[in-house]
């Protein structure tokens, strides 16, 4: 597998783990937070590191479940537009999207980055 595919991999099935299907998103103390750093701690024992830790810190959990607000038509009372919040809103990327440099450093172990030097 390329570095490419491998890198394609991983970023998509960190992706996957979110507290919601609707917004995604690993919040602070999450169970999805949990997921996520499991998941990185399995793939970099994957790629040969022996000292991984996950240590516990002092956190406020949230956890955003689901809500929705419905604006119903005064007559027929159907909905005319559902909003659902989000109870703590990220800024989003512009519609000129993101440029930056991105190096890769291969599987990330030791030797990849001496190796770049």
């Amino acid at each position: 597998m390329s570095n490419k595919d491998y890198l394609k991999r991983i970023v998509t099935e960190y992706a996957s783990l979110g507290d919601s299907q609707r917004y995604g998103g690993k919040h602070c103390g999450s169970d999805a937070e949990r997921q996520g750093s499991e998941y990185i701690a399995k793939e970099l024992r994957a790629i040969g590191l022996d000292s991984v830790e996950i240590l516990p810190i002092a956190t406020s959990r949230y956890q955003f479940n689901d809500a929705e607000l419905k604006l119903l038509d005064e007559k027929t009372g159907a909905a005319t537009q559902v909003i659902y919040p989000y109870g703590c809103p990220s800024p989003g990327t512009s519609a000129d999207g993101i440029t930056a440099m991105i190096i890769d450093a291969g599987l990330g172990r030791a030797q990849d980055y001496e190796a770049m030097a």
